[in-house]
């Protein structure tokens, strides 16, 4: 492994890219923002997709720095983060039971879904993020162990393969592929999940780390460069192939472990402090559903079918996000200053 303290880390551009991927989660969830259907995808179907793959990457890689320099790093960030999640989670139980009746499902269903979704797909959309690192985590450690990173890649290859056939079920169409992919997809929905989807980006993570000086000699704008061009042209492919969903890109795994590797290594940035982008991009990703699924209630009098109500959710949505961070802010603030003044009067005394 290499020495935590020999690595030299741009953890402003991290930050920064961090600010901006969870800007386009959003705009990702908030249905249809651009009416022109190649902005759509573009803005949709690749820039979004970037998001994702590029948290997995960091969080896997951040892991491992800090688990090298403190060994029980892991056990205190899975306790942590497992408490965090099911606080957000209750959070969203509403939603889910709202999501779950709208389905028709059975009582005895729902009462099956809730730790199936919290387990699984999250209890709201954007919450299967943490079941997939951690248990894409917990798997790819234990490979690593057993098999090497050599032996760990080839199998987290093979089952985000698998999990392709999701952005590619229009290709497999006539294919044996596509009955295995019906199969499974009629069982447990998508292929988005902790063992098809994540495994292979937190791969990345423990990789570069390991491989940091060897890989920082070779041509890493021409890596970024080509990756792009590959991940730009198979986008291209999958406008004209559009499968049930469009996660699963190939060349998206070239591309993220680039730009991660990139970010970390880039002197742009360096200069500045993006501690607080880094702070509301966390925020932004918590809490934006809550945003996205007020703003129906919030402009009733606007139609679904306005050609800008996609445009105005988003906005509403980043705003009130950070008017949220603002005033969170303030009664940490607030807070801090009555604390101070606590300690001052007890030493006066």
């Amino acid at each position: 492994m290499e020495n935590p303290k020999q690595l030299t880390i741009n953890y402003n551009m991290v930050s920064f890219l961090q600010f901006t991927f969870s800007i386009l989660v959003i705009a990702l969830h908030c249905t249809r923002i651009f009416n022109n259907n190649i902005l759509h995808f573009v803005q949709k179907s690749f820039f979004s997709r970037m998001a994702v793959p590029y948290f997995f990457v960091s969080s896997a890689f951040f892991i491992t720095l800090k688990a090298e320099i403190n060994p029980n790093y892991w056990n205190n960030y899975l306790t942590k983060t497992i408490k965090i999640y099911l606080l957000w989670s209750l959070l969203f139980i509403p939603y889910g039971m709202t999501y779950f009746y709208k389905m028709d499902l059975p009582h005895l269903f729902i009462l099956i879904a809730i730790p199936v979704a919290l387990l699984y797909t999250g209890i709201c959309y954007h919450l299967w993020y943490i079941p997939a690192l951690l248990f894409g985590s917990l798997l790819t450690n234990k490979l690593i162990k057993y098999l090497g990173y050599l032996g760990t890649f080839s199998i987290c290859i093979a089952l985000y393969f698998l999990g392709s056939l999701e952005t590619y079920s229009t290709v497999i169409k006539d294919t044996f592929l596509n009955s295995f992919y019906l199969y499974y997809k009629s069982y447990f929905f998508t292929t988005r999940n902790g063992l098809f989807f994540s495994p292979v980006y937190i791969f990345l993570g423990p990789f570069l780390f390991q491989f940091y000086h060897l890989i920082q000699k070779r041509n890493l704008k021409l890596l970024l460069s080509i990756s792009t061009l590959l991940f730009a042209i198979e986008a291209i492919f999958i406008f004209y192939n559009q499968g049930d969903d469009k996660n699963f890109y190939l060349m998206l795994i070239p591309f993220t472990g680039s730009l991660f590797y990139w970010s970390i290594t880039t002197h742009i940035l360096g200069q500045f402090n993006c501690t607080k982008l880094k702070q509301i991009s966390v925020l932004f990703f918590f809490l934006h559903p809550v945003f996205i699924e007020l703003f129906p209630f919030v402009f009733s009098f606007l139609s679904p079918d306005n050609n800008f109500y996609g445009l105005l959710r988003f906005i509403f949505t980043i705003f009130m996000c950070l008017t949220s961070f603002y005033l969170l802010e303030k009664i940490k603030i607030s807070f801090k200053k009555k604390e101070s003044n606590l300690i001052k009067k007890e030493l006066k005394s």
